[in-house]
Formats: structure tokens, C-alpha cells, sequence
């Protein structure tokens, strides 16, 4: 294999998940594979829906910096307009995760 075995650089973790992102950002294009950049508003969605610790917590701290810093609620509308459907959670529970990595980077509002 060109870049060595698979069990040193495949991401198991990731090989049942399909995602779709919908930015046009190609970063990679082959005949087999198109890797695309997603926006920071969309990672951020993602991390806030999986939320599965402070990895995530940390990561969505990291994305919440990247976004250029307009209000809370213009925010929060963007990063909800990329919401995944699997995993679904609640829309209050969406609301107090964001609010949550919100506070760890602006304080309380």
C-alpha cells in the first residue's frame, strides 16, 4: 500500500460514518475520494450534538474561537442550520451545550 498498512493510519472510529458537508471547499479530489473543508460553524454543531466529553467540549471551544465573533443568537441560528439528524437530540438540549461552550469562551451573557 502506498501509505502503509491500513491499521496504521485508517480511523476505524470513523468508517461507519457518512458525512455530507455542505461546504464546497475541496481540499482533496480523486477519482475515488473528495474531501471537502467544513465550515466552523458546522463542526461545531457536530461537536455539540455528540458532546461525549471534554475532548468535544474542548474541540467546540477551539471552533466557537474560529468563528469571527458576531452575537450570540447570529451564531447559535448559523451553527443550528447544521444540526445533524443522527444523532438527534432535543432542541433545549442543543440550546444549553451551546450556551455552555458559549460561556466558557465570552462569560456569561
Amino acid at each position: 500500500m502506498e501509505h502503509g498498512p491500513r491499521d496504521k493510519w485508517f480511523n476505524d472510529s470513523v468508517s461507519f460514518i457518512g458525512l455530507q458537508s455542505t461546504s464546497n471547499t475541496i481540499v482533496f479530489n480523486h477519482s475515488h475520494l473528495v474531501l471537502k473543508a467544513a465550515d466552523w460553524h458546522e463542526m461545531l454543531a457536530h461537536k455539540i450534538t455528540a458532546f461525549r466529553g471534554e475532548r468535544d467540549i474542548n474541540d467546540a471551544i477551539h471552533f466557537l474561537k474560529e468563528i469571527p465573533s458576531l452575537s450570540k443568537q447570529d451564531v447559535f441560528a448559523k451553527v443550528s442550520k447544521f444540526r445533524p439528524f443522527v444523532p438527534s437530540i432535543e432542541d433545549a438540549k442543543f440550546q444549553s451545550r451551546f450556551d455552555l461552550i458559549w460561556e466558557r469562551v465570552h462569560g456569561k451573557s
